[in-house]
Formats: C-alpha cells, sequence, structure tokens
C-alpha cells in the first residue's frame, strides 16, 4: 500500500479506509507496521491539504475522518502495551533479540543494559527491559508525528469552517471537535463531550487576545492516552 499514487481525493479516502481496516485491530500490529501505517497517513494528510481549496467540504470530512481513525488506532497500538493494556506481540520480541533495530539505538540499548559496577544484567531480564525500551522509542515517535498529523488535518478543517460553525468527528477510533467563533463567545460556555464530558470555559478566562478574535478551539477525547500522559490538553 506504500507504493499506491496518490492521485487524488478518491485515491485518499481509499487508501486512508484500506488503513482503517488493517489497523482497527490494534493488538495485532508490529511496532513496524504501526510506523510504516503512521507514515501513509501523514502523507495521506498533506496531500489532502494541498487539494483542500479544490474539493467540497464532504469529501474533506470524509478524508479527515478516515485519517484520524487511522492515527488513533496507531497510536493505541503502541501504547497499549506500554499501559499493559496489551501485550507485545511475539514477533517484536524475536526482532528485538535480533537486532533488528538501528544502531543508534542498539548502541543506546547496550549503554543502558549495565549495571554500575560494569557487569551485565541477566540475559532474561535483560531482554524484557530492551524490549520494553524499544517499544518506549517507537511510542514516542508516534507520539511526536500524532501532533504533527492533527495540527495538519486541523489546518484542513479550518479552512472549510465559516465563523459559527463547527465539525465533529465521532467514531470508536477517534473524537474531535473543532468549532470556529469569535473568543468571547465561547466564554462561560460548556463544550459538550461525549459520554457526557463537556469543556467550561470560565467568563473571567485570562487571555490576551481580543474579544472580538476569530479562533477556532479543537478538543479531543481519545480512547488511549500516551504512555508517559494522563492529563487532558485544550488548544486554541
Amino acid at each position: 500500500m506504500t507504493n499506491f499514487a496518490i492521485l487524488g481525493t478518491n485515491s485518499i479516502k481509499l487508501q486512508a479506509s484500506a488503513l482503517v481496516q488493517w489497523t482497527q485491530s490494534s493488538n495485532q500490529l508490529t511496532r513496524t507496521a504501526s510506523i510504516i501505517a503512521f507514515e501513509r497517513c501523514h502523507q495521506l494528510a498533506k496531500h489532502l491539504y494541498l487539494l483542500v481549496l479544490h474539493i467540497s467540504y464532504e469529501d474533506v470530512y470524509e478524508a479527515v475522518t478516515l485519517i484520524a481513525q487511522c492515527i488513533s488506532n496507531i497510536k493505541t497500538s503502541v501504547n497499549g502495551p506500554l499501559q499493559k493494556r496489551t501485550n507485545i506481540l511475539d514477533l517484536d520480541w524475536f526482532r528485538s533479540i535480533d537486532i533488528f533495530y538501528d544502531t543508534a539505538l542498539d548502541l543506546e540499548w547496550t549503554e543502558l543494559s549495565i549495571f554500575n559496577d560494569g557487569s551485565y544484567i541477566p540475559w532474561t531480564i535483560n531482554q524484557n527491559t530492551r524490549n520494553i525500551f524499544y517499544q518506549k522509542q517507537i511510542a514516542h515517535k508516534i507520539n511526536v508525528q500524532m501532533i504533527e498529523t492533527i495540527e495538519l488535518l486541523t489546518s484542513i478543517m479550518n479552512i472549510h469552517l465559516n465563523t459559527g460553525q463547527n465539525m465533529t468527528i465521532n467514531t470508536s477510533a477517534a473524537f474531535m471537535i473543532l468549532e470556529r467563533a469569535s473568543f468571547e463567545s465561547f466564554f462561560n460556555t460548556s463544550i459538550e463531550q461525549i459520554e457526557n464530558a463537556r469543556i467550561h470555559i470560565p467568563v473571567n478566562f485570562s487571555s490576551n487576545i481580543t474579544n472580538n478574535t476569530i479562533i477556532s478551539l479543537r478538543s479531543i477525547i481519545e480512547p488511549l492516552a500516551s504512555a508517559d500522559k494522563s492529563q487532558s490538553n485544550t488548544n486554541c
């Protein structure tokens, strides 16, 4: 799939749909498959951004929804083992033993696998910890790319929104709302999410933004947070 040409909107939607199907069993994705799928999703998002001024709102919404589902599936896949929600796959285990990954990472691991007195950690503990080490490295890479891709999708959605409008993605894999309105219109209001969740912005919210400035407010609920984070973030 990574070799398929991206020829237009229909091509983006078709490939994104296939990636959603491929990644929906997130507990069966290897680390390598996760990276390949995520990079393809990011490429699709970049191509969609280049086309956004020439395609309909409906096409934008469908493509963004599919890409958002795909990257959410992948993020769940790589963070699940670190939160003990899923197990690291046997293939990933064997690849870590066989030094499947690049030299720079392996050199870093070698430095971590030695006790302070210069002796080595026992093999069983060593390999298990080594496997977790690689999982954390991949999860960190995906988490960073996730932020970049979400920013790109937000820019795409924002182009098709007028003041007072919003776009909502509501699937089992991803929930995101983007609203465009004046800054003061968000004061003392509650923004409804899924499962009765709400975001409330107090009337005395302090900011250097003038009240009549048009802003976009994005809120996201993910099925599984990053392994190194448990807090919610709201971005304006």
